[in-house]
């Protein structure tokens, strides 16, 4: 006789159909097919655990906007959760809110820490992102939001020019550049 086997991930022992939770027995029956046709059911066996030791990640921390973030191209990262829920992380997915206060899916099946999103982006606009962990239990609860305007360093001022003085003052005048996305804050004068 030929011993065959079939691994099944718990995730989807989670889902519909099944619907098995945490501590649940797993039990199976099974038919055989050739070309004639169909056996009939074996009788049940089996009687594997869904896992209790495990539990969902945390969720992922340190979320940080890239400094390759543009008007029209937003990246960041963030870092694995420390605690797995005891099972290898499978993959993160992200959300975002652009702007209407309700956050929604955006991808998931993201196995870096890190995304990218280059379509749908307005400069100057504000985007909110977080990420959720996955592990076979199931995903984690939501990360910090990180939030993130779509833009870039302003350009470089044009030459300032020293305009004019008088006994204690000296003017120094330039036009302002650029904003490119995100208003201009503060300006450094180098003498």
């Amino acid at each position: 006789m030929i011993n065959r086997s079939c691994s099944i991930p718990i995730t989807t022992l989670q889902l519909s159909p099944f619907l098995l939770v945490t501590g649940d027995t797993v039990v199976a029956k099974l038919t055989a097919t050739n070309e004639v046709g169909e056996s009939a059911e074996s009788a049940q066996g089996g009687s594997a655990l869904i896992p209790t030791d495990s539990t969902v990640p945390d969720p992922p921390t340190s979320l940080t906007r890239a400094t390759t973030t543009s008007q029209t191209s937003l990246t960041f990262t963030w870092t694995a959760p420390a605690n797995n829920g005891g099972q290898p992380l499978i993959d993160y997915a992200v959300y975002w809110d652009q702007g209407t206060g309700s956050f929604v899916e955006l991808e998931t099946s993201i196995t870096a820490t890190s995304y990218t999103k280059s379509t749908g982006i307005g400069s100057g606009s504000t985007y909110q992102f977080k990420v959720q962990a996955r592990n076979t239990v199931g995903f984690s609860g939501d990360s910090a939001t990180l939030e993130i305007v779509a833009a870039s360093a302003p350009d470089s001022p044009a030459a300032p020019t020293t305009a004019s003085s008088d006994d204690t003052n000296v003017v120094i005048d330039w036009t302002a550049p650029a904003t490119n996305g995100d208003d201009i804050t503060g300006y450094i004068i180098l003498i």
